[in-house]
């Protein structure tokens, strides 16, 4: 899997907004230098990860509850890095100690699902599947 342009123009871009969606959708609303962008961890399961303690999941129950702490903590976070795991899983490494992990779940959304979709401006730009 090669790691696409779009993620790549997303590297020290700053979250401004970080919420977990009907199902188990997460969305990363974040402000580079050119533009808003948003990324959605879409038809994937993930977990994020504080100081090497995961917080928050794609089965987090009570999404009113921890949208506003999630929130919180990724704020102002910077991403730092993406990193592709035997073709079927990424992590962004942002500021402060997070770290999302992202991986395929072929049980939930078959092969070949749309993981991740990236957006710019409001402009859908790329998605990238496990492939």
């Amino acid at each position: 899997m090669i790691l696409p342009k779009g993620l790549n123009d997303l590297l020290g871009g700053v979250i401004e907004e970080a919420w977990i969606g009907i199902g188990s959708f997460l969305v990363l609303d974040l402000f580079t230098p050119e533009h808003g962008a948003s990324v959605w961890i879409y038809l994937a399961s993930w977990n994020i990860n504080h100081d090497g303690i995961e917080v928050y999941c794609s089965e987090t129950a009570d999404r009113s509850v921890h949208n506003s702490s999630l929130n919180d903590l990724a704020s102002g976070k910077v991403v730092r890095d993406f990193h592709i795991l035997n073709d079927n899983e990424i992590h962004i490494e942002l500021s402060g100690g997070l770290f999302i992990e992202i991986w395929e779940d072929i049980d939930s959304y078959g092969p070949r699902a749309e993981a991740i979709i990236i957006s710019k401006s409001g402009d859908y730009v790329e998605s990238l599947n496990f492939d």
